[in-house]
């Protein structure tokens, strides 16, 4: 079947997408918060080390405050918007094939990617 323009997503097609977006956007707040705690111990730890506190007790000051901690949260933090962003793309996809009744090509030209990048997100499960 030829994709014609003429098919639109569904409702629940629609509100799927929606949701998917509020969920990036909770991860990417998720992600501030993290990078600010980060970078206030940072700027704490800087201050240190220009002050001239030994190495050993810098060392130790860090591990303290949360320094591995800190960039753990912020790593863990990108991770769940990138998957954030893939449950998305996933979504787009699906709206398209079903929805839209488009074939796999088509939605790859559409979202320039390889129709095999589609295809994978298309039957991909959680």
């Amino acid at each position: 079947m030829r994709h014609t323009g003429q098919s639109e997503p569904s409702s629940e097609d629609r509100a799927q997408l929606v949701s998917d977006m509020d969920e990036i956007v909770r991860a990417a707040e998720e992600i501030r918060a993290a990078l600010e705690t980060g970078l206030a111990t940072l700027a704490v730890s800087r201050a240190e080390l220009v002050a001239g506190v030994t190495l050993k007790q810098w060392l130790q000051d860090g591990m303290r405050r949360g320094g591995v901690d800190d960039r753990r949260a912020i790593s863990n933090t990108i991770k769940a918007y990138e998957h954030a962003i893939m449950v998305f793309r996933r979504s787009i996809v699906g709206a398209l094939i079903d929805g839209s009744q488009m074939r796999i090509a088509e939605v790859a030209r559409l979202l320039n990617t390889s129709r095999q990048n589609v295809s994978r997100l298309y039957h991909q499960v959680d």
